[in-house]
């Protein structure tokens, strides 16, 4: 008898892959930076050789084997061993357009090239090394009626890495702002003066709170600004 064996092959062929919308891209450390897509997912992206402080570069990458789709994010280099700082005090209505805000050092370490932004303006920290519970000031000008303020890792506000934010109106009622660094409505600021700074909360274990919302500050009394020291807990309004 013979027998005839027929073999039948299935072909499947790979979808065309559609270009997906970058949401962000955050540098994680000179060698590596993290890619989120529109639609959630994540990818970690080699960077070789590693970046050096302050070198900008294009860094190349793509998706899909048959139908590549082709990506270039502009980078830069941060420096070693940074320190993590988050905003502790600022002055938006600053004597001659003097404002000032004040930083603490959560973890030592090294300030160089750590960005504090504001709207319109940006200030970047120069090489000095800092303990845990160290402060710290920079002046930059803000907005006096609603604006914010944020730390990054570099000056590349793009893809550094975000530290801390602050949100801030002068007055009830502003849009609500949802995001992984500020949730709701921003803190008023209304009643701060020169010499009446918005204050972050310290906690009864000496740290300071951090819970991302309006309710981590108040605004301190007359004369009661400390830039560069640790804050006054006299309370002249509590951020409602």
């Amino acid at each position: 008898m013979l027998v005839v064996a027929i073999a039948i092959v299935f072909f499947v062929s790979c979808p065309a892959y559609s270009a997906k919308k970058i949401r962000s891209a955050v540098l994680q450390d000179n060698s590596k930076l993290r890619i989120m897509f529109e639609d959630m997912t994540c990818r970690d992206v080699r960077i070789a050789p590693p970046l050096c402080k302050g070198e900008n570069r294009k860094v190349r990458f793509h998706q899909g084997v048959v139908d590549r789709v082709h990506y270039t994010v502009e980078v830069t280099g941060e420096a070693d061993d940074l320190a993590e700082v988050i905003i502790s005090e600022f002055i938006p209505k600053g004597r001659s357009g003097n404002d000032e805000v004040e930083l603490y050092a959560l973890k030592g370490g090294n300030v160089d090239g750590i960005t504090v932004f504001s709207d319109d303006s940006k200030t970047v920290l120069p090489h000095r090394s800092v303990e845990k519970g160290e402060y710290l000031t920079c002046s930059l000008p803000m907005r006096n009626s609603k604006g914010f303020l944020e730390i990054r890792s570099s000056s590349n506000r793009g893809t550094s890495r975000i530290m801390d934010k602050v949100v801030y109106i002068s007055k009830d009622g502003s849009e609500a702002e949802i995001s992984d660094d500020w949730q709701g409505e921003g803190v008023d600021i209304s009643k701060s003066t020169p010499t009446r700074s918005v204050n972050r909360r310290r906690l009864p274990d000496g740290g300071y709170a951090d819970t991302n919302t309006k309710n981590d500050f108040y605004v301190t009394v007359s004369k009661g600004a400390t830039m560069g020291a640790e804050n006054n807990p006299k309370v002249f309004e509590a951020i409602k």
